[in-house]
């Protein structure tokens, strides 16, 4: 037996009546995947009874539940939970042992013709193979997540409600792998875990969640927000070596690259204000992506030198520097992720920071070569020597 809450029910045949198929149900069912092992999905039913389904009727609502899927949701009922910052359907399982932070996922007490044995032998082999990593969470909790192009990511855990939510940050990566070579040390592993209390059980006050259904497009506006952050960086590096170089050819590329990143710039911009207007709440959610020091910090660093005071040959060698570091970064994680949009943001600047170091290079060399072409000059002493020879 399946049931809806009332809350549930009045949303379910809003949401019907909106699309007006006031005769439909709603399909409830149970598929491999998430992070935890099962995840629940809910989708309109519109052809009725299919074979082998089990139908149920709660507070008016029919609920279809196929042959596979009831073994783990007997007992279970769907809510609809409603907060300050939004709301949602929910599934309370009694058959989950645990449940993920997305809310969507769930590890099943007991699999008829699965043994626990089976399971963890399973695990065990994805271990071995590299295309799962286990994280212990203390106190007997462990999870098991994807590594294959899943970046390595750190955690912050809640020990009242014993949620987690995870974070990627190359900063902390840059610090351990510097702490490491230094050391000489070969890791091999790094786990970086943070326990505290969550902002809803200090607070009361429950942040828009990332969850199966925006994961990417949180990915995706970080992404973003680290592009645009460079792309404003560059153009300001660009826009003052244009302004010191004396040579003329390489302030005509300075201002190249000036223009070409203003024009990036206003591109990203557009497509970020796509994004979040696709999601109401993207600018609220959780960031996942911190990169504070990261390609935007290159390009500051070379405007600080520029200001120091730097000759053509200075400003253009500081400017390869910058487009060699954002290159390699963006290249980086961008092949680290799955395919994404977050992860086509991180290619795409990643080929475009490849061309202006491409374009760099060429206008050094190319100023070098005009530097060894040119005619030493005579002082004006000796000029004036000659002269003085030629008239006695």
């Amino acid at each position: 037996m399946i049931n809806v809450s009332e809350t549930a029910a009045m949303k379910i045949n809003e949401l019907l009546a909106e699309e007006n198929k006031a005769n439909s149900g709603l399909r409830v069912f149970v598929q491999g995947g998430g992070c935890s092992g099962f995840q629940y999905g809910l989708m309109i039913e519109e052809n009725g009874q299919g074979s082998g389904d089990q139908v149920f009727e709660s507070h008016g609502v029919k609920l279809f539940v196929d042959p596979i899927s009831i073994r783990y949701l007997t007992g279970a009922e769907v809510d609809f939970v409603d907060t300050i910052t939004g709301g949602g359907f929910t599934i309370k399982n009694p058959q989950a042992t645990s449940t993920c932070g997305c809310g969507q996922s769930f590890i099943h007490r007991e699999a008829a013709g699965i043994g626990r044995a089976t399971v963890y032998r399973t695990l065990q082999w994805m271990l071995d193979a590299g295309i799962a990593r286990k994280v212990d969470f203390g106190e007997g909790r462990s999870r098991f997540e994807p590594s294959y192009r899943h970046p390595r990511h750190f955690h912050l855990i809640c020990t009242t409600c014993h949620s987690s939510s995870e974070f990627l940050s190359s900063d902390v990566e840059s610090l351990m792998e510097e702490i490491a070579a230094a050391r000489n040390f070969s890791a091999t592993q790094s786990v970086v875990q943070i326990y505290g209390t969550c902002e809803a059980c200090r607070t009361g006050v429950t942040a828009a969640p990332i969850d199966g259904a925006t994961t990417e497009l949180v990915f995706a506006r970080d992404a973003l927000r680290m592009a645009i952050a460079t792309e404003r960086s560059g153009l300001e590096f660009y826009t003052r070596a244009a302004g010191l170089t004396k040579d003329a050819r390489g302030r005509s590329v300075f201002q190249k690259l000036a223009e070409e990143e203003k024009e990036h710039l206003g591109t990203l911009e557009t497509r970020y204000r796509a994004l979040v207007a696709s999601d109401p709440q993207l600018e609220s959610r959780p960031t996942f992506l911190f990169f504070k020091g990261a390609a935007s910090g290159l390009f500051a660093e070379g405007t600080k030198e520029l200001r120091s005071g730097v000759d053509d040959e200075q400003a253009l060698l500081i400017g390869i520097k910058c487009e060699r570091g954002s290159h390699q970064f963006f290249k980086r994680y961008g092949e680290r992720f799955e395919d994404s949009e977050g992860k086509q943001v991180f290619l795409e600047f990643a080929d475009e920071e490849r061309a202006h170091l491409d374009l760099l290079i060429r206008e050094y060399r190319a100023l070098r070569a005009r530097h060894r072409q040119r005619p030493p000059r005579r002082s004006a002493r000796k000029a004036m020597v000659r002269r003085v020879v030629r008239r006695r």
